[in-house]
Protein backbone atom coordinates (compact mmCIF):
# COMPACT_ATOMS: atom_id res chain seq x y z
CA UNK A 1 0.00 0.00 0.00
CA UNK A 2 2.85 2.40 0.83
CA UNK A 3 4.52 1.59 -2.47
CA UNK A 4 1.26 2.18 -4.37
CA UNK A 5 0.80 5.63 -2.79
CA UNK A 6 4.40 6.54 -3.57
CA UNK A 7 3.93 5.52 -7.20
CA UNK A 8 0.70 7.50 -7.50
CA UNK A 9 2.45 10.60 -6.19
CA UNK A 10 5.72 10.27 -8.08
CA UNK A 11 5.12 7.82 -10.92
CA UNK A 12 5.12 8.65 -14.58
CA UNK A 13 1.39 9.37 -14.65
CA UNK A 14 1.35 11.15 -11.28
CA UNK A 15 -2.36 10.36 -10.93
CA UNK A 16 -2.73 11.43 -7.31
CA UNK A 17 -0.65 14.56 -7.78
CA UNK A 18 -2.79 15.49 -10.79
CA UNK A 19 -5.95 15.09 -8.69
CA UNK A 20 -4.46 17.31 -5.99
CA UNK A 21 -3.68 19.95 -8.59
CA UNK A 22 -7.21 19.81 -10.01
CA UNK A 23 -8.69 20.07 -6.52
CA UNK A 24 -6.46 22.99 -5.62
CA UNK A 25 -7.31 24.91 -8.80
CA UNK A 26 -11.02 24.28 -8.27
CA UNK A 27 -10.64 25.50 -4.72
CA UNK A 28 -8.99 28.69 -5.92
CA UNK A 29 -12.04 29.50 -8.02
CA UNK A 30 -14.21 28.94 -4.94
CA UNK A 31 -11.90 31.19 -2.88
CA UNK A 32 -12.16 33.92 -5.48
CA UNK A 33 -15.95 33.62 -5.46
CA UNK A 34 -16.11 33.77 -1.65
CA UNK A 35 -13.65 36.67 -1.64
CA UNK A 36 -15.94 38.61 -3.93
CA UNK A 37 -18.75 37.98 -1.46
CA UNK A 38 -16.51 39.32 1.28
CA UNK A 39 -16.54 36.20 3.50
CA UNK A 40 -12.82 36.16 4.34
CA UNK A 41 -13.28 34.31 7.66
CA UNK A 42 -15.12 31.47 5.94
CA UNK A 43 -12.33 31.14 3.36
CA UNK A 44 -9.66 30.88 6.06
CA UNK A 45 -11.45 28.38 8.31
CA UNK A 46 -13.09 26.15 5.72
CA UNK A 47 -10.51 26.04 2.95
CA UNK A 48 -7.17 27.84 3.25
CA UNK A 49 -6.05 26.56 6.65
CA UNK A 50 -7.23 22.92 6.24
CA UNK A 51 -5.75 22.69 2.73
CA UNK A 52 -2.43 24.13 3.83
CA UNK A 53 -2.17 21.77 6.80
CA UNK A 54 -3.14 18.67 4.84
CA UNK A 55 -0.81 19.34 1.93
CA UNK A 56 2.06 20.42 4.20
CA UNK A 57 1.84 17.34 6.44
CA UNK A 58 0.38 14.50 4.39
CA UNK A 59 1.56 14.99 0.79
CA UNK A 60 4.35 17.51 0.27
CA UNK A 61 6.93 16.23 2.81
CA UNK A 62 8.21 12.82 1.80
CA UNK A 63 10.41 10.34 3.61
CA UNK A 64 12.03 6.91 3.29
CA UNK A 65 10.34 3.93 4.95
CA UNK A 66 11.92 0.58 5.81
CA UNK A 67 9.36 -2.24 5.86
CA UNK A 68 10.44 -5.16 8.05
CA UNK A 69 8.49 -8.38 8.56
CA UNK A 70 9.86 -10.28 11.55
CA UNK A 71 8.19 -13.55 10.55
CA UNK A 72 9.50 -13.90 6.99
CA UNK A 73 12.54 -11.64 7.54
CA UNK A 74 11.39 -9.55 4.57
CA UNK A 75 13.11 -6.15 4.17
CA UNK A 76 12.13 -3.46 1.71
CA UNK A 77 13.16 0.16 1.32
CA UNK A 78 10.46 2.52 0.04
CA UNK A 79 11.31 6.07 -1.02
CA UNK A 80 9.04 9.09 -1.53
CA UNK A 81 6.36 7.97 0.93
CA UNK A 82 4.21 10.87 2.23
CA UNK A 83 5.37 11.79 5.73
CA UNK A 84 1.88 11.72 7.24
CA UNK A 85 1.17 8.21 5.99
CA UNK A 86 4.60 6.97 7.06
CA UNK A 87 4.21 8.38 10.58
CA UNK A 88 0.73 6.90 10.97
CA UNK A 89 1.83 3.44 9.77
CA UNK A 90 4.91 3.50 11.98
CA UNK A 91 3.02 4.46 15.14
CA UNK A 92 0.32 1.82 14.55
CA UNK A 93 3.02 -0.84 14.11
CA UNK A 94 4.75 0.18 17.35
CA UNK A 95 1.52 0.15 19.33
CA UNK A 96 0.47 -3.27 18.02
CA UNK A 97 3.90 -4.76 18.72
CA UNK A 98 3.92 -3.34 22.26
CA UNK A 99 0.44 -4.76 22.96
CA UNK A 100 1.51 -8.19 21.68
CA UNK A 101 4.64 -8.21 23.85
CA UNK A 102 2.62 -7.15 26.91
CA UNK A 103 0.03 -9.88 26.42
CA UNK A 104 2.73 -12.52 26.01
CA UNK A 105 4.55 -11.42 29.11
CA UNK A 106 1.40 -11.93 31.16
CA UNK A 107 -0.03 -15.08 29.58
CA UNK A 108 2.91 -17.27 28.47
CA UNK A 109 5.23 -19.57 30.37
CA UNK A 110 8.96 -19.02 30.66
CA UNK A 111 9.96 -21.54 28.00
CA UNK A 112 7.16 -20.80 25.53
CA UNK A 113 7.96 -19.44 22.09
CA UNK A 114 7.15 -15.72 22.29
CA UNK A 115 4.89 -14.07 19.76
CA UNK A 116 6.80 -10.79 19.93
CA UNK A 117 9.92 -12.51 18.59
CA UNK A 118 8.23 -12.95 15.23
CA UNK A 119 5.56 -10.23 15.19
CA UNK A 120 1.78 -10.11 15.39
CA UNK A 121 1.36 -12.75 12.71
CA UNK A 122 3.38 -15.24 14.74
CA UNK A 123 2.96 -18.82 13.66
CA UNK A 124 2.04 -18.23 10.03
CA UNK A 125 5.53 -19.13 8.86
CA UNK A 126 5.67 -22.14 11.21
CA UNK A 127 2.28 -23.39 10.03
CA UNK A 128 3.34 -23.01 6.41
CA UNK A 129 6.52 -24.99 7.04
CA UNK A 130 4.54 -27.67 8.90
CA UNK A 131 2.58 -28.34 5.72
CA UNK A 132 5.75 -28.97 3.76
CA UNK A 133 8.23 -31.85 3.86
CA UNK A 134 11.50 -31.76 1.98
CA UNK A 135 13.71 -34.80 1.66
CA UNK A 136 17.11 -33.84 3.03
CA UNK A 137 19.30 -36.83 2.20
CA UNK A 138 20.33 -36.76 -1.47
CA UNK A 139 20.38 -40.56 -1.85
CA UNK A 140 16.95 -40.84 -0.23
CA UNK A 141 15.69 -38.20 -2.64
CA UNK A 142 17.07 -40.03 -5.70
CA UNK A 143 15.54 -43.30 -4.52
CA UNK A 144 12.16 -41.63 -4.07
CA UNK A 145 12.38 -40.02 -7.51
CA UNK A 146 13.15 -43.37 -9.11
CA UNK A 147 10.40 -45.06 -7.11
CA UNK A 148 7.81 -42.58 -8.34
CA UNK A 149 8.98 -42.92 -11.93
CA UNK A 150 9.20 -46.72 -12.04
CA UNK A 151 6.60 -47.84 -9.52
CA UNK A 152 3.95 -45.19 -8.84
CA UNK A 153 3.43 -43.99 -12.41
CA UNK A 154 3.17 -47.49 -13.83
CA UNK A 155 0.75 -48.54 -11.09
CA UNK A 156 -1.51 -45.71 -12.27
CA UNK A 157 -1.15 -46.14 -16.03
CA UNK A 158 -0.90 -49.93 -16.36
CA UNK A 159 -2.31 -51.61 -13.28
CA UNK A 160 -4.96 -49.05 -12.27
CA UNK A 161 -4.19 -49.61 -8.58
CA UNK A 162 -5.06 -45.99 -7.89
CA UNK A 163 -5.66 -42.79 -9.84
CA UNK A 164 -4.12 -39.34 -9.94
CA UNK A 165 -7.20 -38.03 -8.13
CA UNK A 166 -6.68 -40.53 -5.34
CA UNK A 167 -3.07 -39.43 -5.02
CA UNK A 168 -4.15 -35.81 -4.87
CA UNK A 169 -6.94 -36.33 -2.34
CA UNK A 170 -5.48 -39.05 -0.15
CA UNK A 171 -5.02 -38.03 3.52
CA UNK A 172 -2.10 -40.48 3.77
CA UNK A 173 -0.21 -40.55 0.49
CA UNK A 174 2.48 -43.04 1.48
CA UNK A 175 -0.09 -45.47 2.89
CA UNK A 176 -1.85 -45.49 -0.48
CA UNK A 177 1.37 -46.01 -2.45
CA UNK A 178 2.77 -48.79 -0.25
CA UNK A 179 -0.51 -50.75 -0.13
CA UNK A 180 0.23 -53.00 -3.13
CA UNK A 181 3.60 -52.28 -4.80
CA UNK A 182 4.75 -54.27 -7.78
CA UNK A 183 6.85 -57.39 -7.13
CA UNK A 184 8.14 -57.45 -10.71
CA UNK A 185 9.15 -53.91 -11.58
CA UNK A 186 11.86 -52.30 -9.53
CA UNK A 187 14.52 -49.60 -9.12
CA UNK A 188 18.23 -49.36 -8.43
CA UNK A 189 18.38 -48.54 -4.71
CA UNK A 190 21.20 -46.25 -3.62
CA UNK A 191 22.27 -46.97 -0.01
CA UNK A 192 21.44 -43.99 2.20
CA UNK A 193 24.91 -43.86 3.70
CA UNK A 194 26.58 -44.41 0.36
CA UNK A 195 27.78 -47.44 -1.51
CA UNK A 196 27.02 -49.44 -4.62
CA UNK A 197 23.44 -49.32 -5.93
CA UNK A 198 21.49 -52.56 -6.00
CA UNK A 199 18.38 -53.61 -7.89
CA UNK A 200 15.29 -54.14 -5.72
CA UNK A 201 11.64 -54.63 -6.63
CA UNK A 202 9.09 -51.92 -5.87
CA UNK A 203 7.91 -54.01 -2.93
CA UNK A 204 11.48 -54.26 -1.68
CA UNK A 205 11.95 -50.51 -2.09
CA UNK A 206 8.85 -49.92 0.06
CA UNK A 207 10.41 -52.00 2.84
CA UNK A 208 13.63 -50.03 2.64
CA UNK A 209 11.76 -46.70 2.66
CA UNK A 210 9.83 -47.78 5.75
CA UNK A 211 13.10 -48.53 7.50
CA UNK A 212 14.48 -45.08 6.69
CA UNK A 213 11.44 -42.80 7.13
CA UNK A 214 12.06 -42.05 10.81
CA UNK A 215 15.68 -41.16 10.16
CA UNK A 216 14.69 -38.83 7.32
CA UNK A 217 11.99 -37.19 9.46
CA UNK A 218 14.56 -36.58 12.19
CA UNK A 219 16.96 -35.01 9.69
CA UNK A 220 14.17 -32.70 8.42
CA UNK A 221 13.13 -31.75 11.96
CA UNK A 222 16.73 -30.94 12.88
CA UNK A 223 17.08 -28.54 9.93
CA UNK A 224 13.76 -26.78 10.71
Amino acid sequence: MLNAVALLLNGGSGTLRALITIGTVSGLFLVYYMFVLGNIEYIAKKWAIPLTLMLSFFFVPQTTVWVHDEVSQFHKKLDHVPLGLAQFAGQISKVCKAITAGVEQAFTLEDDLKYHKSGIVFGSDIMERANEFKIVNQNFRENMKNFIGQCVKYDIMLNNKYTFDQLRDSPNLWELVESSPSKIRGIYWIPIKGGKAEYVTCAGAVEKFNQEWNNELNREAFLV
